[in-house]
Formats: structure tokens, sequence, C-alpha cells
């Protein structure tokens, strides 16, 4: 879909006609391209999420992995004769617990799930509230025009102007 209506030709609804009807078509014409800009808005923040979540299941699978390796160390798993001495202090680790392969993949998973969840909701409501924010900008070009008194034919092209440009920050 473009997200311009502007190729309308207004010119024919402005001729031949009653200019009262003229007007109502114009209206119902912004009503409808409002909406449409907000339908659009609201799809372009599902495309923008969309493709930033590889990035975020990719970044919580890393952490997944890091948190394994760190349970590893603190609860003694792996080898013994391992040379990295990032954890010779013994009161980094437990001599009391000692985990399987298993059970560090189980609880890994668990961190990586829940930490999953929240970043998904938390980006989720972040992006509402950014998409909520480009459609009361559109909302606020109508109220500008119809403060201007502008006709209902020059608001149209201008909520299409302001979509263009809501989508494109998204």
């Amino acid at each position: 879909r473009s997200y311009s209506s502007s190729s309308v030709d207004y010119a024919s609804a402005r001729n031949g006609g009653d200019d009262n009807n003229d007007d109502e078509e114009a209206e119902e014409e912004l009503e409808t391209e409002i909406s449409n800009a907000r339908v659009d808005v609201d799809y372009a923040e599902e495309e923008k999420i969309e493709i930033n979540d590889s990035m975020l299941v990719s970044a919580v699978r890393t952490m997944e992995d890091n948190a394994k390796f760190y349970l590893g160390r603190v609860f003694g798993f792996g080898s013994d004769d391992d040379d990295d001495d990032d954890f010779e202090d013994s009161s980094e680790t437990s001599e009391d617990v000692k985990l399987t392969e298993e059970q560090l993949d189980l609880i890994a998973k668990k961190i990586s799930e829940r930490l999953e969840t929240d970043v998904r909701k938390e980006f989720r409501a972040k992006a509402d509230a950014i998409t909520e924010e480009k459609v009361e900008e559109i909302e606020q070009v109508v109220e500008e025009d119809r403060d201007a008194e502008m006709d209902a034919h020059e608001i149209v092209e201008d909520v299409a102007e302001a979509e263009h440009m809501a989508v494109e920050d998204l």
C-alpha cells in the first residue's frame, strides 16, 4: 500500500456537483485517510518489531550461554584442572553444591525464558508508546489544519505526509 493518497484526482470531485455533497465526500475521504494512517502506522510498528525480534532472540541466547558458563563455574561443573584464574577465589565457588550439565541447562533456560519474556513485554510497551505518539502527531496535524480552516482535501494531503513521516520515524 502506498503511504500517500495525494494521487487522488480532487479536481474531478470538485467539478460537477453540489458543494455540500463535495464537502461531505471530502470529509469522508479525510476520515478514511486518518483511519488508514492509523492502520499503516500500526502495521509499520509490527514490521519493526518482527525485524528486531531476531536480534532480541540472539542476545538472549548469548546471555543463556553466559549464564550456563557462570553457573557451571560457581557450582563446580567442568574440569577441575581448568587454568582460568577468574574463579580461584573459593568464595566464588560452592563446595557443597554440584550441578549436572542437565541441571545447568535447565537453570540457564529458565533464566533466558524469563529474561526474554520480560524484554519482549518491555519492548512491546515502548513500541506501543512510540506508535501512539506517532498517531497523536497525525491527529495534531488534523487539528492544526482544522484550526487554520483548511479544506478537507488539503488536510488529506497533510495527513498522508504526516503518516509517511511517522512510518519512516518508527
